[in-house]
C-alpha cells in the first residue's frame, strides 16, 4: 500500500519555528523545539508574525525549513 503525507509548511524567522498553511482556514502557531504546538501565542510571536507576513512571498519562503 503507498500513500502521501503532506505536513503544514514550518518556518523559522527571528528566532520563532512555526506552521502555517497558506490556504484555508488556518492560522499560523508557533512550535516547541521537540516540533508539537505550543500551548499559547502570546504578543512577541504575533509582532515577529506580522512582520514576516508582511514579507514578499518569495522571500517569505526562504525561510521555510520543512512541510509541503
Amino acid at each position: 500500500m503507498t500513500g502521501i503525507i503532506c505536513s503544514s509548511p514550518v518556518y523559522e524567522y527571528k528566532g520563532w519555528t512555526f506552521e502555517y498553511r497558506r490556504h484555508g482556514f488556518t492560522v499560523p502557531w508557533p512550535l516547541c523545539k521537540d516540533g508539537t504546538l505550543r500551548k499559547r501565542a502570546g504578543n512577541k510571536f504575533w509582532e515577529m508574525w506580522s512582520e514576516w507576513r508582511n514579507l514578499p512571498g518569495d522571500e517569505q519562503e526562504t525561510y521555510r525549513v520543512r512541510g509541503v
